[in-house]
């Protein structure tokens, strides 16, 4: 908690209202107390921004593995697809193949 609130501090200080959410990740570990970290890295941001699970403009992330711990404070993630580089790919050639069929739909 001590290691995190300069971090969430540094983020959020003069922004406009957010919406946020806390996603932790444990790898090898399965003591690591899951809802007291969401609940204590959720209680550092100060008001007025709000929590929204669904689709955060924020998300504060907690990564475990093994007996270390990361956290950053990224925007925009699951407008990333989660950092997932698989998600990201289907989707692009989803996009494209949906401009091929406009394309072709145009030609006719």
């Amino acid at each position: 908690r001590s290691a995190a609130k300069p971090l969430v501090d540094a983020f959020f200080a003069d922004k406009p209202r957010l919406t946020y959410g806390v996603q932790l990740k444990r790898r090898n570990n399965t003591t690591f107390p899951r809802k007291n970290a969401v609940d204590a890295l959720a209680a550092l941001v100060p008001e007025p921004h709000t929590v929204d699970l669904s689709n955060p403009d924020v998300t504060i992330l907690c990564e475990v593995f093994k007996s270390i711990a990361g956290i950053a404070v990224v925007p925009d993630y699951h407008k990333h697809h989660d950092f997932n580089l698989r998600r990201i790919r289907e989707k692009r050639s989803n996009a494209s193949l949906d401009e091929d069929d406009n394309a072709d739909i145009a030609a006719f």
